[in-house]
């Protein structure tokens, strides 16, 4: 029976007949998603890429896709999920992501959305309807065996345990769902194998691609014979002409007719309507061979080499680390066991012409979202920088004193605790790094690296993510020894990279320690910096000052 309108309800009995109803859609997952889950979202469709997953998962056992950025990729496992429960009897799908925090915010986050509103959701008559919380929904009256819900492997140290919980799902109709499947541990992909030997056992797996490693790569290359891959990617290469972009060239290095190849320009053309131009176009100023543009934009494998001063995968895991991170919460104990927060420290880089003037923020692991401005006035430019930095309050706040930073210092209001660092002054260690922006940037990096048990968490912001993943760092000898050095940013601009302003002001809050591997640790200890405690002894005073001032007169005769 199939129901065309959101009218219709299904005419079942209880207990095995309550899925006969909905047995038409079981090899129909595109029209169960028209006449079921999209009728109260009138404006939307299943996009054509969509469509060829679904179908492909409806014909397949194992099915894989790499998709770009914004292009509805957990959309689209919430509603084969929703659809592969409901058409079969005693279905189980589990979920599962790279890291439990992943699986929760993004692909149940789109469960929630799409199943709260889909016809299946009510009860009809005999159909029992869908019980949802949290990350997990069953069809009510039956959440024991005929389910869904997600899983992680997270804190399970030996590989047997790890692979042993995720083999553990077992049922005549089941469909592992794996998002992001590039952070998966190669545990999960062979427990999901040793699960699925029923006839009607299956497994969605998808991902941004990410380095050119690890079981998700696999598929596409040396396990491709045993998967059905698709790759669509968020944006294609074309190209125009700057004088008649209007005439449609053959292909991305095709010249024009008029005008030859000397005003050719390359773009990312969007290929799907969900899609942002604008986003396309704001990471294609970071260049085609960075890394995320390669991966995030064109869905290629990178093989990112020592060459990058940053590693794409460092930052994505940064991202995935900060969605539920508490600020509040950052900090140690002293040795009574009391609780001292972490102080927060502030960097700022400050943009000329129409670069960004940025504000990062930093307690501990967390990165607070970043302030940026475009503002060609130094003075508005400064009095929204010290709005943003305020509140609350930072312990210091770092400017970059060999350029415009240091000017930028008198507009700022005075009781702030600004500090002067020189991007391009001498490292603390020398005999390592060639400049101090080399080092700023090492410490940088090993705040990022994900072994670092105090590795900082990022904010999802792109532009940040291509800033930090675009410049590139060498060796060089200096002084007959060998140092890393980064790239200096007249060789970016010949590669027409932008400046990286938000990943400066980001070194610049980070820099409070130079000894890499969570080295400011020891210098956050302390709850209550000299800076603070001074503050707090300037307001006692005065409260003292005006509680004085407040003081009733009394009248009465002196003595003497």
């Amino acid at each position: 029976m199939r129901f065309a309108t959101a009218t219709a309800t299904p005419d079942v009995r209880a207990d095995r007949n309550a899925a006969e109803a909905w047995a038409f859609y079981t090899d129909r997952p595109v029209a169960y998603i028209e006449d079921i889950i999209l009728p109260a979202w009138p404006e939307i469709r299943v996009q054509p890429y969509q469509a060829t997953i679904l179908e492909a998962l409806a014909a397949g056992t194992f099915v894989a896709f790499k998709m770009g950025n914004g292009m509805g990729k957990d959309t689209l496992c919430a509603w084969a999920l929703e659809w592969f429960l409901v058409s079969r009897y005693l279905a189980r799908c589990p979920t599962t992501s790279g890291s439990f925090r992943q699986v929760k915010s993004a692909l149940w986050a789109e469960v929630h959305r799409w199943t709260s509103r889909s016809l299946a959701y009510r009860a009809y008559d005999d159909w029992p309807g869908i019980h949802l919380v949290d990350t997990r929904m069953g069809i009510s009256g039956h959440q024991a065996e005929w389910f869904a819900e997600a899983f992680s492997i997270q804190g399970e140290g030996n590989p047997e345990d790890a692979e042993r919980k995720a083999e553990g799902y077992h049922a005549d109709h089941l469909l592992y769902i794996m998002t992001e499947a590039k952070a998966i541990n190669a545990a999960v992909f062979r427990a999901v194998h040793k699960a699925c030997t029923g006839p009607d056992n299956k497994v969605l797996c998808q991902s941004v691609p990410g380095v050119a490693e690890g079981d998700f790569y696999r598929i596409f290359t040396t396990h491709r014979a045993t998967w059905d891959t698709h790759s669509f990617p968020s944006g294609r290469v074309r190209s125009r002409c700057r004088v008649c972009p209007e005439v449609a060239l053959e292909n991305a290095d095709a010249a024009c007719p008029t005008h030859g190849r000397q005003l050719v320009e390359r773009y990312l053309q969007a290929t799907s309507p969900l899609v942002q131009q604008a986003a396309l176009d704001r990471m294609w100023q970071y260049g085609e061979d960075t890394p995320l543009v390669q991966a995030g934009i064109l869905v290629n494998f990178i093989k990112q080499g020592s060459d990058y001063a940053i590693p794409l995968s460092w930052v994505e895991a940064a991202q995935d680390r900060w969605d539920g991170m508490d600020p509040d919460a950052e900090g140690t104990e002293d040795g009574d066991g009391r609780f001292l927060p972490y102080a927060i420290e502030a960097g700022v880089d400050v943009g000329e012409g129409e670069a960004e003037t940025v504000c990062a923020r930093r307690k501990g692991r967390y990165i607070f979202p970043l302030a940026c401005f475009l503002e060609a006035d130094p003075v508005q430019a400064a009095g929204q920088v010290d709005a943003a930095i305020r509140e609350p309050a930072p312990e210091v706040v770092r400017l970059d004193s060999g350029g415009p930073g240091w000017a930028f210092k008198g507009l700022l209001g005075e009781s702030l605790p600004i500090v002067g660092l020189d991007f391009g002054g001498t490292p603390r260690h020398p005999e390592r790094f060639a400049d101090l922006a080399t080092e700023m940037w090492a410490t940088l990096r090993e705040l990022l690296n994900p072994q670092n048990p105090m590795a900082i968490a990022l904010p999802p912001d792109p532009v940040l993510a291509a800033q930090l993943t675009s410049r590139k760092a060498s060796y060089i000898v200096k002084a007959s020894h060998t140092v890393w050095k980064l790239e200096p940013k007249k060789e970016m601009a010949k590669r027409n990279l932008p400046s990286p302003d938000r990943a400066d002001a980001l070194c610049l809050a980070c820099a409070s320690g130079t000894e890499a591997a969570g080295g400011w640790v020891a210098k956050e200890v302390e709850a209550r910096s000299r800076w603070q405690v001074a503050r707090e002894a300037e307001a006692e005073r005065r409260s003292v000052a005006e509680s004085y001032h407040r003081r009733p007169l009394i009248t009465g005769r002196r003595r003497g």
